[in-house]
């Protein structure tokens, strides 16, 4: 699963400038319920599907979405991706039931 979001993170963030390459990273556990948080710089428009994960025209990506999305079934968990003022953010919450704020 980290494999694969920072997967996605790097290469995002490589396609930027020098400059603007930055991941943050942020995992939290709690009683059985966990939180992973990944941000990255990116600012061009993601384009994202009717299942609210981005998408790729590019062959040979998108693997990591569809991980994404074996996971977040397998374990009952919750997954958002937005994107703010040239930041990409996924959350995927699990081991508990959330609300989204």
């Amino acid at each position: 699963l980290l494999e694969n979001v920072l997967e996605n993170a790097i290469i995002a963030s490589c396609a930027q400038p020098e400059s603007r390459r930055e991941i943050r990273v942020s995992l939290f556990a709690q009683g059985g319920r966990f939180v992973l948080a990944v941000e990255n710089r990116f600012d061009a428009p993601l384009r994202l599907g009717d299942d609210g994960l981005p998408m790729t025209t590019e062959r040979g990506h998108g693997i990591g979405m569809t991980s994404l999305k074996h996971f977040a079934k397998k374990y009952d968990a919750q997954l958002f991706f937005d994107q703010e003022d040239g930041w990409v953010r996924v959350f995927l919450y699990w081991g508990g039931k959330t609300e989204e704020t």
